[in-house]
């Protein structure tokens, strides 16, 4: 199943050393993604400006200088891009994590961050934040409180004077004061180890982001399990909140536990709650494994990793990045990845129960990708080391929903009724054979506006299937 086709050619404008992060949304508002790229020069020895590039929709990125106001913020050792409504203006700012150097003495680096002003124009408003050196591995976003104004939680790593992760509260403007208060003891008290990952979503369903944290082994004890801890309603979280998720079954390395890289949230089997999959790698960053941990409701989340996405423990390269996005543009979530240097980014396409399969490649080793979506659908992006890139464009093309059947004429006397399910599996009833056949997604380039059903299901029934679409 083919799902991407390689568009055209184009270049990020080149800095020293290499292409580190990516990130994509709207930043002009004409529905076409934009994309903001950082560079990095070793393990992080010089300072080097974002870009910013703008969607000419004629698939390249041109340069958004006459969107910006200054020079924008230089960053060393990019983690992250967000991209988020931190104003309340309802346009897109930009914030980058950034740990800094990273070897001894590991000092940290400035968190940076670039906001719209009053004329219009992109800045760096990195004086918005607060100005001190942190070991930021990854970041979040989320409302912890129903203010309706963006807040940031730093996942940061305790180095020789850096502090333990941080949350940051948003004043609705988009200036952040750190308020330590909100988080709980085991995470900013005495012998807190910091965190390496991040996300702030709504797992209990009350409309309150709660607080996932990734786990490492930075002392060399073995495994430290990632956690959430849930908000008590008013954006406040403390060790009475807490949940310790299921560990992975990853070998220790020298007597080193997993770490826990990017953590993100879906529903994956449509059962209305939504689960997670963090992304770990092993003790010496020589392996992969996506968990897949299902919510029951109630706090309980169930590692179901080797049914719903059986992987082994043993890879010889580590995932930078994880998305889930919707490819099949039928309301399931799938999931791709981003392996560190030796292997392409990867799809698993899910049945709409949870269950994922491996579905191929695109682009090159090592490349950086972000989600882009324009015209309903999910197209990414892939970035070579080196600035070169390419729009992915989805070969699926986005449909409504159905509302109910479809008739499917085989010949005058004999005919068979369609039906689309919730998760995007057809059932097609033949009277004439007396038997159902289900088409699921994976057969969804098949799903045109005129559908040869003798060819889907080999020759059983005749006939073509005209008008399937129901608008929503």
């Amino acid at each position: 199943m083919n799902i991407f086709s390689r568009g055209v050619e184009f270049h990020v404008p080149r800095e020293r050393g290499f292409l580190a992060q990516a990130a994509s949304a709207d930043l002009t508002g004409d529905g076409r993604g934009d994309l903001v790229v950082a560079w990095e020069v070793g393990i992080g020895t010089r300072d080097q400006p974002i870009e910013i590039l703008l969607n000419n929709g004629r698939g390249k990125f041109i340069s958004a200088n006459s969107l910006i106001s200054g020079p924008l913020p230089t960053v060393v050792h990019p983690q992250e891009i967000l991209i988020g409504n931190l104003q309340g203006t309802g346009q897109p700012d930009i914030f980058i994590a950034d740990h800094g150097y990273d070897a001894y003495p590991f000092p940290g680096h400035q968190q940076k961050l670039v906001q719209w002003n009053s004329s219009g124009q992109l800045f760096d408003a990195t004086a918005n934040l607060p100005q001190e050196l942190s070991f930021t591995h990854r970041a979040a976003f989320g409302d912890i409180d129903g203010s309706g104004n963006l807040d940031i939680l730093y996942a940061n790593l305790p180095a020789v004077s850096t502090p333990l992760p941080q949350l940051l509260v948003n004043d609705g403007t988009g200036h952040f004061t750190i308020d330590q208060s909100r988080l709980p003891d085991g995470v900013t008290g005495p012998g807190g180890l910091g965190n390496t990952g991040c996300l702030l979503t709504d797992l209990t369903g009350d409309g309150k982001p709660d607080l996932v944290l990734g786990g490492w082994d930075p002392l060399h004890t073995g495994r430290h399990p990632s956690v959430v801890y849930l908000n008590d309603g008013a954006g406040h979280f403390t060790d009475a909140g807490l949940i310790n998720l299921p560990m992975p079954p990853i070998p220790l390395v020298n007597g080193t536990g997993p770490t826990a890289l990017d953590i993100i949230s879906g529903d994956l089997n449509h059962d209305g709650r939504p689960d997670l999959i963090i992304d770990w790698t092993n003790g010496n960053y020589t392996s992969h494994y996506y968990q897949i941990l299902i919510n029951e409701g109630g706090g309980h989340f169930v590692d179901e990793t080797r049914k719903l996405l059986p992987q082994s423990t043993k890879h010889s390269y580590w995932t930078t990045h994880v998305y889930l996005v919707d490819l099949k543009n039928n309301g399931v979530l799938d999931l791709v990845v981003q392996p560190s240097n030796t292997t392409s980014p990867t799809i698993y396409l899910n049945n709409g129960k949870g269950h994922f399969r491996p579905a191929g490649t695109f682009g090159s080793p090592g490349d950086i990708i972000t989600p882009l979506s324009e015209h309903g659908r999910t197209d990414f992006v892939a970035l070579h080391l080196n600035g070169v890139g390419y729009i992915y464009h989805n070969l699926i093309a986005p449909r409504p929903h159905a509302l109910g059947s479809i008739h499917v004429g085989g010949t005058s006397t004999h005919g068979a009724d369609a039906f689309l399910s919730g998760n995007d599996e057809w059932a097609f009833d033949s009277p004439k054979h007396h038997q159902q056949h289900q088409l699921t997604s994976e057969h969804a380039p098949e799903l045109t506006d005129t559908l040869n059903l003798g060819h889907v299901f080999g020759g059983t029934l005749g006939g073509h299937v005209r008008d399937w679409l129901v608008a929503a």
